[in-house]
């Protein structure tokens, strides 16, 4: 089974190919493209065009957006998502309107439950699925990569720490859901210290809350090896095991493993942000025509009564395609018209073979008329030549060229006839190969290689052709 994802980033866009094969796995293929800063519809439409991906079914994964943490009290779900939209928004910048993933991961002993929301703008959301709409590809479900962050640390509490572009990124992963993501960007000969004193603030901050201790460091490094002196100075102060990030498929980046990992974990559902955008507008059309209470079941109603009138012409339609199938098929069923079919069918083939064939035959005609063949006259020009002493102990022809092998009583009449044969002019070349004694040493075997004339076409009477020599 196949399955295509896209992924997005700060100026770059990855496709790539998971293949699954019993249970397990693979990337079959990727392929990037770096957006431009301006016009990036037409890059990806074109990206699209080039390796044909229009009309493939992906999912979308986008490594941008907002992370927020926020306690809030106890309550059921619907409940405690709507409390925790409201504390989130409150939080983040006014005047746009945010996709929030909200995901509850620990309870607080204070009787309230933490929650993290990864956000995305809605605009920004409605740009990327117009531009896959435009190149072709349809999304079946979308992303944010901070959400699926922990999907690569399930069962520990740890940090993952990774170096793109000059700068360091953070992620705090406690009870497989991300709850916190720092960006450093450090320079010179104190990147090791400014390194540890941030993760170092993760800790305390980790520890105050009430979370659960870290065990472990993982760190994966697209642009290299991890500099030795951090690793160093990291393991020194902080007293942590500092190790590899283990990926299924190393050739990934990290952020492409957890995105395409996090398809798998069970809560992907409540993290994708297609379901999250209706049911935000399901409730702004609700709150739109003043039925709080109303909205759904009018919806549902209509959205049932359109299925059961789509049912209902589908099966008008099978009943009319039906009926012309019957009556289709007693018109073919004639004995008589199955007959007449069959013969003007085998007159066609026929026909059709005849004409293939004469074709055939009209353009090697000319390859074979101008064919050199041996001729009365070609070996006529070898009577001259023979005699007593010589005589022909050996003749082959191959396309136009005559081997010819002559038994004389010494080498010295070899040029002799060769002279002969050239003087004739009957042939277009004549070359000594070569000579060599017979068994007997009384006599050489002289051998020639006769190049013969090709034949000429010449219009004879009445406009038939004639061929000579």
């Amino acid at each position: 089974m196949k399955k295509h994802y896209i992924f997005l980033e700060q100026g770059r866009m990855t496709y790539a190919l998971c293949v699954e094969e019993k249970g397990k796995r693979r990337i079959q293929q990727t392929k990037v493209l770096l957006l431009p800063e301006k016009a990036k519809k037409a890059a990806i439409c074109r990206f699209a065009a080039e390796h044909n991906l229009s009309g493939i079914r992906a999912n979308l994964f986008i490594d941008e957006g907002i992370l927020r943490e926020s306690l809030v009290p106890k309550a059921r779900p619907k409940i405690l998502k709507k409390l925790a939209e409201a504390e989130l928004s409150a939080l983040s910048p006014a005047g746009k309107r945010w996709i929030m993933i909200i995901e509850p991961y620990k309870r607080s002993p204070e009787n309230g439950i933490h929650v993290t929301g990864a956000m995305l703008e809605e605009d920004r959301l409605d740009r990327i699925l117009y531009c896959m709409k435009e190149a072709g590809i349809r999304i079946g479900g979308a992303y944010l990569l901070v959400s699926c962050m922990g999907s690569l640390a399930k069962e520990k509490t740890t940090i993952i720490v990774s170096r793109e572009k000059g700068a360091w990124l953070l992620f705090l992963i406690e009870n497989a859901t991300c709850i916190l993501t720092r960006t450093i960007i450090t320079r010179g000969e104190e990147e090791g210290e400014i390194l540890c004193r941030e993760i170092h603030r993760i800790l305390l901050r980790n520890q105050s809350r009430g979370g659960t201790s870290i065990e472990e460091i993982c760190f994966t490094n697209p642009e290299g090896e991890f500099p030795e002196p951090v690793r160093k100075e990291l393991e020194e102060n902080l007293g942590l095991p500092l190790k590899r990030l283990k990926l299924e498929d190393e050739s990934l980046s990290y952020k492409l493993a957890a995105a395409i990992k996090e398809e798998k974990y069970v809560k992907r559902k409540a993290r994708d942000l297609l379901r999250q955008k209706k049911q935000v507008e399901r409730r702004a059309l609700a709150r739109r025509f003043h039925l709080p209470g109303l909205a759904l079941p009018l919806i549902l109603a209509l959205q049932i009564g359109s299925v059961f009138a789509i049912r209902n012409y589908l099966e008008e339609r099978v009943r009319q395609e039906y009926s012309q199938v019957e009556e289709l098929q007693t018109y073919v069923e004639n004995p008589e018209r199955i007959r007449s079919y069959r013969e003007k069918r085998a007159a066609i083939e026929a026909s059709s073979e005849r004409n293939e064939k004469a074709g055939s035959l009209r353009e090697e005609k000319p390859a074979v008329r101008r064919k050199k063949s041996l001729d009365f006259s070609d070996y006529q020009v070898l009577l001259p030549v023979l005699g007593e002493e010589r005589r022909i102990t050996g003749l082959s022809f191959e396309g136009n060229r005559l081997t010819l092998e002559l038994k004389l009583e010494d080498e010295n009449m070899a040029p002799e006839v060769s002279s002969h044969l050239k003087e004739t002019d009957q042939y277009e070349a004549v070359r000594l190969s070569g000579w060599e004694e017979s068994l007997d040493g009384q006599s050489i075997l002289a051998q020639f290689q006769i190049t013969l004339r090709e034949k000429e076409e010449t219009a004879g009477e009445g406009g038939e052709e004639i061929e000579a020599y």
